[in-house]
């Protein structure tokens, strides 16, 4: 890792590259230096800032005209004229021999000044104003220097008075640099501060008012002066040194851990809880962050904050100022989240440029925030108040940053021009251009893409401080599909009665004594099982309050969705408050399915998604974009081909084009991309006619420090809203299609994932869904139901051979088939019973097993009757190859694992950085392999056309009214407009129309009249719909009069 021993070869190697004399400045303020090849060479002096590297660079101040002579100077006093810093990140250039300013003395100047002794001088260069301006020893400072100043200085002044006294303009002019409160008033001290700034300042820094007022941020900034000074730090408590410290040591420093600028010295706050205050009571909340860095400041008259420092007390106003405070901060921890108790509205501002800058988490207050000590034992604590009835987080971090953050402290861009008049073309040709120098910008630039892609890894909310309430007694919290193992399974079921040796999963219990991690929502409403600390939960069971579950079942009733969450009131989860109060109950969640048999009955995970999204089993119909301002489009696709839903690959081509700049960005919107993905003009997938952009694609996905493609790609994924920024609502999912390569034949390719490099080449999931069937109560976390057969491996033969061997060596023939009747009798008598298909299908099984194990005896009985050089011993052989790929067959049939159709699991998604659906299933910056390769993530919705579109009612002959065969027909169509109306509604859309045309034999009355009963059992269908879909679910509702029903007559020459 990068230390103090590292800077100290940097700056020992910058010494010989340049020719210059370099003194190092360490942190804690020790100074190095190492000696130029002479005694004359050029000084540059370098200073370690937090992560970055300062050089100090040598600059000459213009010359300046003389004061009077009477004016005492001294030369010979020791400093570093003509030294001025540098903010900007630089190379070590500029380091060579600057002229120095030459006095103007002689006998010239002095003869003038005797000549021109009558004349009063100018303003800035009486000795009156340098006193008052810069202290009674303004005569110590260096000539050239305090000349150019002083000049420059008074120009401001002049000019902020704009035609009043002097001293209105100094006052106004103090007030605007030093960044005083409007109640404050001007003190001679103030005058002084303005001029030994403005003495360290360059000419471009006294350019303007406004510049000199960014330089004394700046300042404070590079020097750890007033907002930035050790006594402004807060600490973290100290260790007790009889215990932590040996013997004779001192106890060590206590680390910084934020910034104070309220000046009341309330202490640092417990840094894993805050309190939130709601009319009056406080209640309290785990924080979001982790290993935080806090930063306290009250909000000041007019906004902004107000500074309270042991010297002064200023004002910021300006959130780029404020940020570069924050940003720039040397003591904050490397790795820290960053925590603003600050004003909400300028927190937010100032989070967003910090988060750019630092890559780093920032967490900002969404109510007025501040450290208050407890009435009784004083114990500080971080206060967030919000307003009654507000619901949600109280505190929120801005979205991962599309755009780089503050360039620097400060950004001169006249730096790079010297002061002799020579461009930037020399100034670059006299750089460094050594391997060195090469290899710290790259270490550089490796920390910086290092930090930013921090940024997005997945940090769930992860708690163990929770209690459980288990009125079954049974003290099972989860359930979880166990390893696949050989071993004994008896027929019956108990511990007694036939065996054999089959492999097996045997479920496996997550108990409540185990006290396992949960994964929770920010509001603590919905937990489940922890996946692990960089990725999110995922279980066969899921916990949530009484109001999530309801909000979200009465959702999915509106979508006509074919399961619900079953809440279990027997088991409950009570989460704890940092004060101790119990929260909201959890109760238990399963999923109850609405099928037939009331499981669930698809393992594939496109018909599984059918299946859960309606009781009809709707077919994937559309994909949806929508971005946070509320615009939403929808594609028509088609999703019956195994491998590819079309259109996709015309959108990932679209957003691919968009990345490497063949696109215009600005173009990108949710229309935008229903266009791209309805140019697949195919029926269905996986036909010749879409691209395979596949590998362009992946690459600009991958999470690499040379993917110059990844911010292009995605910010266009955020106008368009897919990828990370594609949001389910319940009742709504996901599809997450892997973009498919090629080989020279043409043919598509899963194979290769482009987007994570180091990722094995070998068969990829082609898509996944996930249907989204539960959310908190803020909305922020969802629970989806998902299936997947395609990471599931089959049985091994291997382990099959020898469940085979074993049981051969077991038992006999004669054994076997005595187990094999005794469980087809078992079979028959439970029939009898009435007992569950399943329990009759595994006796039957186990029975079938038995019997193909004790034919394999039989052919291998037959074998031995022939020696290896007889030709009926191949023929026996044969038949024992046989009978055993029948047993192993039979085996496998007979194994009690849980079927592919029933590994259905629950698992967490939300908007933090990292837990969307697409960020856990790419899994780009996890170290396991992903099930998609080079995946496309979109919201998927299911039944919301018919197909066809065009459905024909029959009628008998001379008959009016629709016969019972019409009644699919009608139901069909009036499900497919109950779902489509209610989802177009919810997002602002049209709804659909419905054009109902009556054909007429020879008659346009008689067809007048069938539209009309088509359109009124149409109706009737579709108003009872609406009613029970709406059933629970807060107004206005939707109703059949919003609906345009068309009716047509035409006259045809048979109907």
């Amino acid at each position: 890792p990068w230390g103090p021993e590292a800077d100290r070869a940097v700056a020992e190697w910058a010494a010989k590259a340049t020719g210059a004399t370099v003194t190092l400045i360490e942190e804690n303020g020790t100074a190095h230096t190492y000696a130029g090849p002479s005694a004359d060479a050029p000084v540059l002096r370098l200073r370690r800032r937090g992560g970055d590297f300062v050089p100090l660079l040598l600059r000459t101040p213009a010359p300046a005209p003389v004061p009077k002579p009477k004016t005492p100077t001294d030369g010979s006093v020791p400093g570093l004229p003509g030294e001025e810093e540098a903010y900007e990140l630089s190379t070590l250039s500029g380091t060579e021999p600057q002229p120095q300013p030459q006095p103007h003395g002689g006998t010239d100047s002095d003869a003038d000044s005797d000549s021109d002794g009558e004349e009063d001088p100018p303003i800035w260069a009486d000795p009156e104003w340098l006193t008052a301006v810069f202290g009674p020893q303004w005569n110590r400072a260096p000539r050239a220097r305090l000349q150019e100043t002083s000049e420059a200085l008074h120009a401001l002044v002049e000019e902020v008075a704009g035609g009043r006294s002097t001293r209105a303009g100094l006052a106004d002019l103090i007030r605007q640099v030093l960044h005083l409160p409007d109640r404050a008033g001007v003190t001679n001290q103030d005058v002084l501060d303005l001029g030994a700034l403005a003495l360290e300042a360059s000419s471009d820094d006294l350019a303007t008012a406004e510049d000199l007022a960014v330089y004394f941020v700046d300042r404070q900034i590079e020097t750890r002066r007033d907002a930035l000074a050790e006594e402004t730090l807060l600490r973290t408590a100290e260790q007790a040194s009889a215990e932590r410290t040996p013997a004779g040591q001192t106890s060590p420093e206590r680390t910084p851990a934020g910034r104070d600028f309220t000046g009341a010295d309330r202490g640092l706050p417990a840094p894993d809880s805050y309190l939130a205050e709601r009319s009056g009571r406080v209640a309290g909340q785990s924080a979001p962050w982790r290993n935080p860095y806090l930063f306290v400041a009250g909000a000041a008259a007019g906004g902004g904050v107000e500074i309270v420092t042991p010297w002064r007390t200023f004002v910021v106003r300006d959130a780029e100022e404020m940020a570069r405070i924050i940003s720039y901060d040397s003591r904050r921890p490397g790795g820290a989240d960053i925590v603003l108790a600050l004003p909400p509205a300028f927190a937010a501002q100032v989070a967003d440029l910090v988060a750019g800058t630092t890559a780093r988490p920032v967490w900002y207050p969404l109510g007025q925030a501040e450290v208050a000590t407890h009435p009784t034992t004083g114990a500080a604590h971080l206060v967030v108040h919000r307003r009654a009835g507000e619901t949600g987080p109280d505190w929120s971090t801005p979205p991962p940053p599309r755009e780089p953050g503050l360039p620097g402290a400060r950004d001169l861009s006249s730096d790079s021009d010297s002061d002799d008049g020579r461009g930037s073309d020399t100034d670059s040709d006299s750089g460094s251009t050594s391997d060195g120098d090469a290899e710290f910008d790259r270490l550089a630039d490796q920390l910086q893409w290092e930090r930013h892609t921090d940024v997005l890894r997945a940090r769930p909310l992860i708690t163990r401080d929770y209690e459980v309430v288990d009125d079954s007694g049974t003290g099972v919290l989860f359930t979880e599909p166990g390893p696949r193992t050989v071993g004994e399974v008896r027929a019956a079921g108990t511990a007694e009665g036939p065996a054999l040796v089959l492999p097996h999963e045997t479920p496996e219990t997550v108990r409540t004594a185990d006290r396992p991690p949960l994964h929770i929502s920010e509001d603590r409403t919905v937990a489940l099982l922890s996946a692990g600390d960089d990725t999110t939960g995922r279980g066969r069971q899921v916990y949530a309050t009484r109001a999530a579950i309801e909000s979200s079942s009465a959702r999915l009733a509106a979508a006509g969705a074919g399961v619900r969450p079953a809440a279990d009131p027997s088991v409950r989860v009570v989460l704890a408050r940092e004060d101790g109060t119990p929260g909201e109950p959890l109760f238990r969640v399963e999923p109850r399915f609405f099928t037939a048999s009331g499981a669930s009955e698809y393992a594939f995970t496109r018909d599984f998604a059918r299946m859960v999204a309606g009781t009809d089993a709707p077919p994937l119909s559309h994909l949806a974009f929508r971005t946070p301002d509320g615009t939403v489009a929808t594609a028509p696709v088609n999703g019956l081909h195994g491998r590819e839903v079309t259109g996709t690959h015309h959108l990932a081509q679209g957003l691919t084009e968009v990345a490497d700049g063949t696109r215009n960005g600005t173009d990108v919107t949710p229309d935008w991309a229903a266009r791209q993905v309805g140019r697949d003009s195919r029926f269905t997938g996986g036909v010749v006619g879409a691209p395979t952009p596949g590998e362009a694609y992946g690459e600009a996905l991958r999470h690499t420090q040379d993917n110059a493609l990844r911010g292009p790609l995605t910010r266009a994924a955020a106008r368009a809203g897919v990828n990370e920024y594609a949001w389910a609502e319940v009742g709504e999912g996901y599809l997450i299609q892997s973009v498919s390569t090629t080989n020279d034949g043409g043919a598509q390719l899963f194979t290769h994932n482009h987007a994570k490099p180091g990722d094995p080449v070998g068969p990829h999931a082609p898509y996944h869904f996930a249907q989204v069937v539960l959310a908190s109560e803020d909305g922020s976390h969802q629970i989806t139901l998902e299936n997947e057969t395609h990471s599931r491996t089959p049985i091994p033969e291997e382990q099959l051979d020898a469940a085979l061997d074993e049981n051969l060596d077991r038992y006999d023939e004669d054994r076997l088939n005595a187990l094999a009747q005794e469980s087809e009798g078992r079979a028959a008598t439970v029939r009898r019973d009435g007992a569950a298909p399943a329990e009759i299908a595994r006796l039957e099984g186990f029975a079938r097993a038995a019997r193909a194990l004790a034919a394999v005896h039989e052919a291998e009985h037959v074998r031995w009757y022939f020696t290896e050089d007889r030709p009926e011993h191949a023929l026996a052989q044969s038949e024992v190859d046989r009978a055993r790929a029948r047993a192993r067959d039979a085996v496998r049939a007979a194994a009690p694992a849980l079927d592919d159709k029933d590994q259905w699991f629950f698992r967490a998604y939300s908007k933090r950085p990292g837990e969307s659906a697409h960020a856990v299933n790419a899994a780009l910056l996890s170290d396991r392999s992903p099930a998609v390769s080079n995946p496309l993530t979109t919201v998927a919705l299911h039944g919301h056309a018919l197909r066809p579109d065009r459905r024909t009612v029959r009628f008998a002959e001379q008959q009016h009214t629709p016969s019972a065969d019409a009644d699919e027909n009608l139901d069909a169509l009036a499900l497919s407009l109950a779902r489509t109306g209610l989802w177009n509604h919810a997002n602002g859309l049209p709804l659909p129309t419905v054009t109902v045309t009556g054909h007429g034999n020879r008659s346009r009355a008689s067809g007048r009249k069938r539209a009309e009963a088509v359109g009124k059992a149409l109706g009737e269908r579709l108003a009872r719909l609406l009613r029970t879909f709406q059933d629970g679910v807060p107004g206005p509702h939707v109703r059949l009069s919003d609906f345009t029903l068309t009716l047509d007559a035409q006259r045809v020459r048979s109907a």
